[in-house]
Parts: structure tokens; C-alpha cells; sequence
């Protein structure tokens, strides 16, 4: 088997990926589990990142990360984080190591369930990188987005939750009837970070998508394939 090496940005991306990843391990595949491989940069780094509003400053400790992971021993990356998908497209040639493309999975998943519409929801950095925009339009899906003022609160509530910390996570009852009343008009809602998917994924009247399961599931598929040799 493969061995996984996963970039952790934050606690809520990475645990959850690992969650799903080894809870199907067990559920599904006789227990038999890779090898995993973990690095966390410092977080203050992703947080300049976040402040300057650059997207290109995710770029350093996004590679440090993967450079660590190609001298443990990894074969592949996942990142499952989805803000700082808007720079792995201009880290792919500078890094060492093949990663999965997560934005590309969820495009491909709702191209496959003959998705027509699907609502964007996630930080304003990812929104306005238009990154999901892009793949999903590659695919012929339709998407849409909330007005900027929603957008720029649920960031601000987002990143509020990520530095205080704690067990549960839910937008204000202002953002959430804003939420509500807009996932009516599409098929499904994608649940672009994972404060967004705790608070909302089968919680909806629409169909949600968790981004983090999809890669979870392609990273065990590439993980169990017998080829065990190490990709760039």
C-alpha cells in the first residue's frame, strides 16, 4: 500500500479527513489501513496568509509541508482544506510530491449525480479565487454564490469559531435563515469548509456535499492500489 501524507492548515479539515479516512478503513476494507503521514506548519503562518488577503503567501507553508512529507517517505498528498485550493494549481510544478485535486473530485461527483445547480459556500478567499467556479463549469454543473455582504460575514464568523476554539459550530440566526432561504433554489449545496460542514451537512432540505468525504475515499482508493511506487 501506499503511504498518505496529509498537509494539515487547520483541526477541523484535518480531523475530519482522518476520521473518515481510517473510520472506512476499518468499516470497509478488513481493517487493513496505509500508512499515514501528518505535518502541521505553524498555524501563525496560515493566519498571515489569511490577514494579508494574498492567496499566493499560503504558497510557503503549503510546500514546506509537502517537502517534509516527501523526505518522511510519502507518495502522495492530500491537503483537505478547502480555502487554500485557490494555490494548488501554482504549487503542483514546485512540489515533490503528487497531490490530490480536491476541487476536481467534487466537480467530477457532481457532474456523475447530474447535478444542475449547486450553491457555493465557503470563506471569502475561496469564493473570490473562483476555483470551484471554474472545475465545476469545466463539467457543464451551473453554480452560484451569496451576495458579498453574506459571504464576508460568514468568513468573519468562520474565522472567529477557528480562533476560539470549541465543540459545535453554527452561524448566527441572521446567516442561517440567508443560508436556508438560498439553498431552496439549487440541487445541492456544497459545504466548501468544514465549520460549515458540521453545521449544516444533512442538515438541509437540499442534497450537501462534504468536499473532505470525497477526498477521504479517492485517498483510500490511490492508498490500496497495488502500484506502491512514489509519484511526483
Amino acid at each position: 500500500m501506499k503511504v498518505v501524507g496529509i498537509v494539515s492548515v487547520c483541526v477541523g479539515g484535518s480531523q475530519s479527513f482522518f476520521s473518515q479516512f481510517m473510520g472506512r478503513c476499518l468499516s470497509h476494507y478488513q481493517s487493513r489501513s496505509p500508512e499515514i503521514i501528518l505535518h502541521q506548519a505553524p498555524f501563525t503562518e496560515y493566519q498571515e496568509a489569511i490577514d494579508s488577503k494574498n492567496l499566493a503567501d499560503f504558497e510557503r507553508p503549503l510546500l514546506k509541508s509537502l517537502k517534509k512529507l516527501k523526505q518522511w517517505g510519502a507518495d502522495f498528498a492530500v491537503i483537505p482544506n478547502n480555502t487554500v485550493q485557490a494555490v494548488v494549481e501554482s504549487i503542483k510544478a514546485k512540489s515533490p510530491i503528487h497531490i490530490l485535486n480536491l476541487v476536481e473530485l467534487v466537480a467530477c461527483e457532481c457532474a456523475k449525480q447530474k447535478v444542475d445547480k449547486v450553491l457555493i459556500l465557503g470563506t471569502l478567499q475561496l469564493i473570490q479565487s473562483s476555483v470551484y467556479q471554474r472545475e465545476l463549469q469545466k463539467q457543464n454543473v451551473n453554480w452560484g454564490v451569496l451576495d458579498l455582504q453574506s459571504i464576508e460575514l460568514m468568513t468573519h464568523e468562520i474565522l472567529a469559531a477557528m480562533r476560539l476554539g470549541g465543540d459545535t459550530f453554527s452561524l448566527s440566526i441572521e446567516l442561517d435563515a440567508i443560508v436556508r432561504d438560498a439553498a431552496r433554489n439549487y440541487d445541492v449545496v456544497l459545504l466548501a469548509c468544514s465549520e460549515l460542514v458540521e453545521a449544516y451537512h444533512g442538515r438541509l432540505d437540499t442534497l450537501t456535499i462534504d468536499p473532505i468525504s470525497l477526498l477521504a475515499e479517492q485517498a483510500i482508493q490511490k492508498a490500496m492500489a497495488s502500484n506502491t511506487n512514489s509519484e511526483k
